[in-house]
């Protein structure tokens, strides 16, 4: 029985290498391994997979290059799109959790819900990353004198990516919270400007 998903990943991985030199995999599991022994083959085939695609969404946006793009808009459209590769991992990892951890327990697959911890907290990660984005950007306009509407719609996207990363989360980091209180303190400035410019009221 593994004591992690790590050692998991490396009885498969020693199994994997001794069927490849089989000539039928299939023949070969069914002539030496009982139902109870494919059964956990399988089952540890399938989480070691999902395992591994979520640490390596994990890795992506902890180690997250910024500045790979050309432009804000292209950095955080990828930023973007990493999260929802990320959150669809966690959430078919979780419904396959809640939907065999009885079996994957009687099977001795390490597999558990801690595994899942690790992966979503990164979002965060991404979260923070967004935000910094658009607070440079909004610095470089600026220095442009080009920060005109198209500004607020920049912080305000970087808002709502925000609230789903929280709401996936359930909870910010402090420089996340750090980074959301500058884009509300921008949000902010831009309505006062707006206030000053507008006409009073009659």
């Amino acid at each position: 029985k593994a004591a992690d998903m790590a050692g998991a990943a490396a009885f498969v991985a020693r199994v994997e290498a001794r069927l490849e030199r089989c000539a039928d995999e299939n023949v070969m599991c069914k002539r030496y391994f009982d139902r109870d022994v494919q059964a956990k083959l399988d089952a540890l085939r399938e989480t070691c997979a999902m395992h591994a695609g979520l640490k390596q969404l994990e890795h992506r946006a902890l180690h997250w290059q910024a500045g790979s793009a050309a432009t804000m808009q292209e950095e955080c459209f990828k930023l973007q799109k990493t999260a929802e590769e990320l959150m669809q991992a966690v959430h078919d990892a979780t419904v396959v959790l809640e939907r065999d951890q009885s079996r994957f327990r009687k099977l001795g697959v390490p597999l558990t819900m801690e595994e899942v911890k690790g992966p979503r907290v990164s979002a965060l990660r991404l979260a923070e990353l967004y935000m910094r984005q658009v607070l440079s950007e909004i610095v470089r306009l600026r220095r442009l004198s080009l920060d005109g509407g198209h500004v607020k719609a920049y912080l305000v996207s970087a808002v709502q990516f925000a609230f789903r990363i929280h709401q996936f989360v359930r909870g910010f980091n402090e420089e996340c919270e750090a980074a959301l209180s500058e884009v509300h303190n921008e949000l902010n400035y831009i309505k006062a400007k707006e206030a000053a410019a507008s006409p009073p009221k009659q």
